[in-house]
């Protein structure tokens, strides 16, 4: 699970701090699919 942060830049639904990125082996920008959780 990733908790939500930003987003810091229009255009996006949510940025990652670089830890959540590297656990979810993304590196750079990339698209991802988000699933709300309740």
């Amino acid at each position: 699970m990733v908790n939500d942060r930003g987003p810091f830049i229009d255009g996006r639904l949510i940025d990652l701090s670089r830890g959540a990125a590297k656990a979810l082996r993304l590196n750079g920008l990339g698209r991802v699919e988000v699933e709300a959780l309740d």
